[in-house]
């Protein structure tokens, strides 16, 4: 079985319509026959649907001119009647009323009249000069009329005025009835000539239809011939295709069944609205999101689904797009929120396409739900806050990088460490946190390991050095992890600053050397000290047997000289290696100071050079003769900067519970390579020297409890600050 466009059956035979089909289109000439013929027989249509409208214009017309004769005559008789009645005393001439009545009707015919002939100027302007005329006959009369109630004898000369009206109008009526037939021949031969070309047209056109219907049947009776030939191939393709239609149905119903089992089974929730909001698809996936079985929410509006604002802003929304066309979700998705059954909401995302069925706009829904979404999303945010805070509070500092050594993260600990703001090293490379020759090598080792997976120090820890933004380095260790994000390698740096182990570690192998050095200051102290005096005394005792202006005894005295120093060496050695502990006191700082200044005064290479000591009044604990030597150490190193010359400023103030004195002097600094080393034993710049000065300094400041600092201001001069436990510090100790 067929169906047509509307999958009904055919009731027609499908031979009949192939037939038929074939004969329409076997042939170009049998095609172009039909057409004529086609066209010449509506050509005879319209030929003698014009012919019955000529005919009927023609019956108007007759009709039209009897009105108007009816109407001339009319006139005519209300006149004419109205003098015989005058002049033979009739009864009506005796009422004005009755003559009232005579000149309305006069006038009414009048005005049919000119109503009748609109549509000739000619016949307009006679109606005016009837109108005149019969005016001036009704004039005449209703004088007669008044004259004859008045038992007064008529004027001839209103006699004369009423004939000469009234034959007026009688002329005026003749010329409007013979300009009336005139129009009317006219007329009627117009209409009788295009009748006749009409019929001439019609009998034409029949004439060539008949030739084309002719032409038609030979054609037809030709094609049956050859269409008996192909009879059984017409049936059995027939019954073909019926059985392709039939497979085609078949295959349809099943393609509609699988459709609606996707449809019923997806898990995304389906729905189908109208160009109104109203659902008219509502899939089981939608059941399950919003608690509605399907009969209850068909034919119901789509917002019911929506909380507000949504449920409020919908049907604007939608009227609004399809009045403009503009569209900020159809084709495209967003997150939306749901509302449920239960009156509970929910996160969605939606994507609406838009699709016509037979004329009418139509809009499907695709709606996703995102609660566990949500859920992850909202825990991932949680833990990664949870981390930012492990990672920001971190007292190391951790740096994220990329495969290209790019930074990814950088923490405030890292900040701390390096002095850089976390958005002025973000995207830039991490060799800039390294000094040479580490900055060159990275790139190149980080590229290595990608290529060859070779580890030096991923996964394991070393020391390393940074590099500060003020361009100072320090000591680090390293620790490397590996990680994959999104399927690319990322590395995370963990960096804990080594500054005070590697102090602390100094400091030890300083105090190490330092025990080592005080038991040989104490080896020579006992070994070579007291030897070294019996023979300065017996040099001595020489010197005295010599003459005191001989070569001799200069040399004797030299020896001597020599001697003393050599002492003064081994002084300064059992100072630094073995410090005596000190006697605590509390200590007017200023005023030692000042007496220290005083004794130095007594030497040559004070002369010219100024202690200036200001500030508030302090007071350190501490022991005054260790302290004095301290003083006395700063002072003339100061001296020596000046080259004997200049003041030596000493401001002391109270800092917390500290004391502190600052030493500065006018000389022309101290360069940062000699800075660096300038607490170092025996090391200095002083041509006789022993590079002991300022490290027994720092070791009886440091056994006082105290710090000792150098500074060289970009202004000049040297500062040396020594801080010391002030007096409220002595309770405590």
């Amino acid at each position: 079985m067929i169906l047509d466009s509307e999958g009904k059956p055919l009731t027609r035979p499908l031979s009949c319509t192939l037939v038929f089909g074939n004969l329409v289109a076997g042939s170009r000439t049998l095609r172009a026959a039909a057409a004529l013929t086609i066209i010449a027989v509506l050509s005879v249509v319209w030929v003698v649907h014009r012919t019955i409208q000529r005919s009927q214009a023609s019956n108007e017309r007759v009709a039209h001119t009897q009105e108007v004769l009816t109407a001339i005559e009319s006139v005519l008789a209300t006149i004419v009647d109205a003098d015989t009645a005058v002049h033979r005393s009739v009864p009506l001439v005796r009422d004005r009323t009755a003559l009232g009545q005579t000149e309305r009707a006069v006038e009414r015919d009048i005005g049919r009249l000119a109503t009748l002939t609109l549509d000739s100027p000619n016949q307009q302007a006679r109606v005016a000069q009837l109108r005149q005329g019969a005016a001036a006959v009704l004039a005449a009369l209703r004088t007669v009329v008044e004259t004859t109630q008045g038992a007064r004898p008529i004027i001839p000369a209103d006699a004369e005025a009423q004939q000469a009206g009234m034959d007026s109008a009688r002329r005026t009526l003749q010329a409007m009835r013979v300009e009336e037939n005139r129009l009317l021949a006219d007329r009627v031969q117009v209409d009788q000539a295009a009748v006749r070309r009409l019929q001439f047209v019609s009998v034409t056109l029949a004439v060539a239809a008949s030739g084309f219907l002719a032409s038609i049947f030979w054609l037809i009776a030709r094609n049956t011939r050859r269409q008996r030939q192909g009879a059984d191939t017409l049936r059995q393709a027939n019954e073909n295709l019926e059985a392709q239609v039939d497979a085609s149905a078949a295959d349809l119903r099943d393609s509609n069944a699988r459709l609606q089992s996707i449809i019923d089974s997806a898990v995304d929730g389906i729905i189908v609205i109208d160009s109104h909001g109203r659902i008219e698809a509502f899939n089981r996936g939608a059941e399950r999101l919003f608690g509605y079985p399907e009969p209850e929410v068909l034919g119901r509006n789509v917002k019911m689904l929506m909380p507000s604002p949504y449920h409020d802003e919908h049907d604007g929304y939608l009227d609004r797009y399809l009045h403009t066309g503009a569209a900020t979700i159809i084709g495209t998705g967003r997150e939306v929120t749901g509302r449920r059954r239960d009156g509970s909401t929910f996160p969605l995302h939606l994507s609406v396409g838009e699709m016509s069925i037979k004329g009418e706009r139509k809009f499907t829904g695709m709606l996703h739900d995102l609660t566990r979404r949500v859920r992850l999303e909202d825990e991932l945010r949680t833990s990664e806050a949870r981390w930012r805070s492990v990672i920001d509070s971190a007292v190391d500092g951790i740096v994220v990088i990329d495969a290209h050594g790019r930074i990814e993260a950088f923490n405030p600990a890292a900040v701390r460490l390096f002095g850089y703001e976390e958005h002025e090293v973000v995207g830039r490379n991490v060799n800039m946190l390294m000094p040479s020759p580490y900055h060159e090598e990275h790139d190149t080792y980080l590229a290595r390991h990608l290529a060859t997976g070779v580890q030096k120090i991923i996964g394991t820890g070393r020391e390393v050095t940074g590099l500060r933004r003020d361009g100072t380095t320090f000591p680090l260790h390293l620790s490397v992890g590996k990680m994959t994000v999104a399927g690319e390698p990322r590395f995370t740096g963990i960096l804990h600053d080594l500054s005070a182990r590697v102090r602390i570690e100094k400091q030890l192998r300083e105090q190490t050397s330092l025990a080592k050095l005080g038991e040989m200051a104490a080896v020579i102290a006992h070994e070579v000290k007291n030897p070294l005096a019996g023979v300065r005394g017996a040099i001595q005792i020489i010197g005295t047997r010599l003459p005191k202006d001989g070569k001799d005894a200069r040399i004797v005295t030299e020896i001597v000289a020599r001697i003393d120093t050599l002492n003064e060496l081994m002084k300064d050695l059992l100072l630094f290696a073995r410090p005596p502990q000190p006697k605590l006191a509390v200590v007017d700082v200023g005023a030692l100071v000042t007496t220290t200044a005083n004794l130095l005064r007594g030497d040559p290479a004070f002369e010219q050079v100024e202690v200036r000591v200001d500030g508030d009044p302090a007071s350190a604990l501490g022991d005054a003769e260790l302290l004095k030597i301290v003083f006395v150490n700063l002072l003339v190193n100061a001296a020596h900067a000046m080259q004997g010359r200049g003041t030596i400023h000493v401001s002391l103030a109270s800092i917390a519970d500290m004391c502190q004195m600052a030493f500065a002097d006018e000389g022309p600094g101290i360069p940062a390579d000699v800075l660096e080393k300038i607490f170092t034993p025996f090391f200095t710049t002083k041509v006789r020297g022993s590079g002991l000065g300022l490290p027994t300094v720092r070791r009886l400041i440091e056994a006082h409890h105290g710090t000792i600092s150098i500074a060289c201001p970009s202004a000049g001069g040297t500062v040396v600050t020594v801080q010391l436990p002030g007096e409220r510090l002595a309770v405590t100790m």
